[in-house]
């Protein structure tokens, strides 16, 4: 019986193996260009309208919101910034912001609760509704973007079949321990898994730092009202224009995440979150996710072979590999940003997504923006306490501050 355990064991270690080392193959094998895309010469620059939800403010964020100001793009750029209310800190210091570049077509826009359970989407759509350009891009409150952004969207949009363009993302300058393992987590695995996934041709989703897609694409799938009452927006946007039959590509560049400082309760109901609503959209892929945690199996393994000095240095030898390759892919996604890598919290990482895994398996509940949801199969959400209308209105009521005002 130990002899089975141990064989057991072995094949879960080494198969962890080599999909952690298929994923960094993935990952150094997708090209990472920040250089401006070359323009099409036949082709005119497509317009773009940024679509900007907005709660709370902070300098983190108010810095990532004027990367966007500054883009080096040859066509025309519209800005729409919405919050749910004139009362947000957001409104005021984005007015303030948006005072300092009176050259941009930039609004500050009031979108109040319409009826849809995802408060964000709810301000998508009546921030959509106002959109006037080709492209819509949606992107995060603290997503920086680097100046040749824009470009690199329309590059993406270019290529034949493709529907919708998204980034790669990484967490910039965590502080804490908390948020540093996090970062870990996305700076050096996580892009891995959505490469390797990329690789298979599995790319039916979308990061939801940066996306962009064509207006009549985002018509055709139904709009934002199609994801009114779900949670993870992103998934849920890239998944339907994938069901049209069109691709999902990364831009070959990358953008940072700046986001407010966190302690273990915050990033650890951000992470079950997260890793919830993936077991409830992707179940089979989730179930099968923990057969690729390189730290667990390999664990387990050598805790089955009594002390081996063998297994032990099989073990040692393969954790600092694993370090060593996490570097790596942090310092390529970073692109010589000069930031800590943390590479050394790698194998925490690991148990900690084993534990985040277990959790996820119980409960159907997540904290939110300060509120519990409910989340249903396929990824629906419920407010807890309190009911929404079944089906979103539309723009209620706007109220908008300009930037040339």
């Amino acid at each position: 019986m130990t002899f089975v355990i141990s064989a057991i064991a072995g094949f879960a270690a080494a198969q962890s193996v080599v999909i952690s080392l298929w994923q960094h193959v993935c990952a150094a094998r997708f090209s990472l260009d920040p250089a401006s895309p070359a323009p099409d010469p036949g082709t005119p620059a497509p317009t773009f309208t940024l679509l900007k939800p907005l709660k709370g403010m902070s300098p983190e964020i108010l810095g990532s919101l004027e990367s966007w100001l500054v883009q080096e793009y040859p066509g025309r750029v519209e800005y729409l910034f919405g919050v749910a209310s004139a009362e947000d800190p957001a409104f005021s210091a984005v007015t303030e912001l948006l005072s300092r570049h009176p050259g941009c077509d930039a609004r500050v826009v009031v979108c109040p609760p319409n009826g849809a359970s995802n408060p964000k989407v709810s301000t998508l759509i009546q921030l959509s509704a106002l959109a006037t350009s080709e492209v819509v891009l949606v992107s995060d409150a603290d997503v920086r973007a680097p100046r040749e952004l824009l470009r690199h969207v329309a590059a993406t949009l270019r290529q034949p079949g493709v529907g919708l363009a998204h980034c790669l993302y990484r967490l910039a300058k965590p502080s804490g321990l908390a948020m540093r393992l996090e970062s870990i987590g996305v700076n050096a695995d996580f892009w891995a898994q959505v490469t390797q996934a990329r690789s298979l041709g599995m790319v039916d989703f979308a990061l939801g730092a940066v996306m962009g897609l064509r207006r009549e694409v985002l018509q055709e799938i139904g709009g934002f009202q199609r994801i009114a009452h779900y949670l993870a927006d992103d998934y849920q946007l890239g998944n339907l224009v994938s069901r049209t039959g069109r691709k999902i590509e990364l831009c070959q560049t990358t953008v940072a995440c700046f986001s407010r400082p966190s302690g273990w309760a915050e990033v650890w109901h951000h992470q079950l979150r997260w890793t919830r609503t993936v077991r409830i959209c992707k179940p089979g892929p989730f179930l099968m996710s923990i057969t690729g945690n390189s730290t667990l199996w390999p664990l387990l393994w050598v805790l089955t072979q009594r002390g081996s000095p063998l297994a032990l240095g099989l073990f040692i030898t393969w954790m600092l590999l694993r370090v060593a390759l996490a570097h790596l892919r942090v310092m390529k996604l970073a692109g010589g940003s000069g930031e800590r890598s943390d590479a050394w919290l790698a194998p925490v990482q690991d148990l900690f997504q084993a534990t985040l895994w277990a959790a996820a398996q119980v409960g159907n509940h997540v904290t939110w923006q300060g509120r519990t949801y409910r989340v249903r199969s396929g990824g629906r959400m419920e407010p807890v306490g309190g009911a929404v209308e079944a089906r979103p209105r539309g723009v209620e009521r706007m109220e908008t501050a300009r930037s040339d005002s």
